[in-house]
């Protein structure tokens, strides 16, 4: 069994490690091109660095394979010295789009890749001028310098937090190709293998290169998507000045809200919030400060609110809370909390101005299909009455009564 599956294996594996590098250079020069390509007609893109960084990595691959090619058609300083310090500088920029990936900030991880880097370049151009005539010793110092400088964003891409199924597969390949380092390095020492020459390690070695190669063209292009798509789903889910719902996406999520509230019998309430003379802070400090107030108040909102509650911008200086499982008592309570949180928000700003918010409650039992039009309609009728009785009150829609009825004035 073993025999035959030896005989199936080798006609796979007996590639020629020369046509190997040929494949690598043209295959990263097209990736780079398309990569390239992709990034810059992609206005949606705001991962510039996960493209940038991968282009860069293929620009000097590309050229560092070319010269690998023709190593004993060209002087040593070229097809060795150049060639292999290109590939060392491909493979930083390679670890820094995997740091990408991750979209990792740390300086300490940037600058630990990057003294790897430096030092494998000099590690190995020293070692070719110590031994120049022992191709072994350099292809086990470049394997061990080219594992190395991948090895730290391998390790995260596997074990990093909150990183998607996607991103670990990634990682999973480079582990792959990782893996194939350290056997050569061991190989190149026990066998004295030449670079070019055609030994099971060095052809999968390479094999392995273009293998990564190809998976990750096309995983970074799934990932410039991922971040396109990430971005068009924000812009078409939220209010791009406070970053709240907007209005469709509340909707549609408090439709939910409101069918679990049927089926179980629970109450749940609804806040209609309004700043208080608007208009005037437009008019008299003008629109870029009346912006800041709208998303200060969005913070304060954000605040104030408990975790499970839905908060959408519904229009100009309008705000909607929707409360699952409160009444109007513990909505009260809410907007209060939202009232005293914009006041330390203006505070933190050093905002000497006044505002004021005024809301309106409505709470009840969902028991019709237009039951969030039916709050909604409520509590802009409570919130008229607050602006009717001095604004910067809470008013609660009393059901019972079909009418306003004061809860608490602020």
């Amino acid at each position: 069994m073993i025999g035959m599956i030896s005989n199936i294996l080798y006609p796979l594996l007996n590639i020629d490690v020369r046509t190997l590098i040929s494949v690598l250079f043209w295959g990263n020069i097209i990736s780079m091109l398309l990569v390239y390509s992709f990034s810059i007609s992609n206005p949606f893109s705001r991962d510039k660095a996960l493209s940038s960084y991968y282009v860069l990595a293929k620009l000097f691959q590309s050229p560092a394979y070319f010269l690998l090619f023709f190593r004993g058609y060209l002087p040593d300083i070229f097809s060795v010295h150049l060639g292999n310090t290109m590939l060392f500088v491909g493979f930083y920029w390679e670890a820094r789009s995997m740091l990408a990936i991750l979209q990792n900030d740390n300086g300490k991880c940037h600058k630990t890749v990057h003294a790897i880097s430096v030092t494998s370049i000099i590690l190995f151009n020293a070692a070719e001028i110590i031994k120049p005539d022992s191709p072994p010793f350099r292809v086990f110092v470049s394997s061990i310098c080219v594992f190395l400088t991948l090895c730290i964003p391998t390790i995260m891409l596997l074990f990093g937090r909150r990183l998607s199924n996607f991103k670990r597969v990634v990682g999973l390949f480079y582990v792959l190709f990782l893996s194939m380092l350290l056997p050569r390095a061991y190989a190149a020492m026990e066998t004295h293998t030449s670079l070019l020459s055609n030994t099971l390690i060095q052809t999968m070695t390479f094999l392995a290169l273009v293998l990564l190669m190809i998976f990750s063209l096309s995983a970074y292009l799934l990932l410039i998507k991922e971040s396109t798509d990430k971005v068009l789903r924000t812009m078409a889910t939220t209010d791009s000045l406070t970053g709240l719902y907007n209005r469709h996406t509340f909707t549609l999520a408090a439709g939910r809200v409101l069918e679990k509230h049927k089926n179980t019998g629970s109450v749940l309430a609804l806040i209609f919030f309004d700043i208080d003379d608007f208009k005037k802070t437009n008019d008299q400090y003008g629109h870029n400060f009346g912006d800041m107030v709208l998303n200060l108040f969005a913070d304060a909102l954000r605040r104030g609110v408990r975790s499970m509650d839905l908060i959408c911008r519904y229009g100009g200086e309008e705000f909607l809370v929707l409360l699952p499982r409160a009444d109007s008592a513990a909505a009260l309570q809410v907007g209060l909390r939202v009232q005293s949180a914009l006041c330390q928000v203006l505070a933190e700003n050093e905002l000497t101005f006044e505002c004021t918010v005024s809301g309106g409650i409505a709470s009840g039992l969902p028991h019709e299909p237009d039951t969030l039009k039916t709050f909604i309609n409520q509590a802009d009728n409570a919130l008229y009455e607050a602006k009717r009785k001095g604004k910067n009150k809470l008013i609660v829609w009393d059901e019972s009564h079909n009418a306003q009825k004061p809860f608490r004035d602020m």
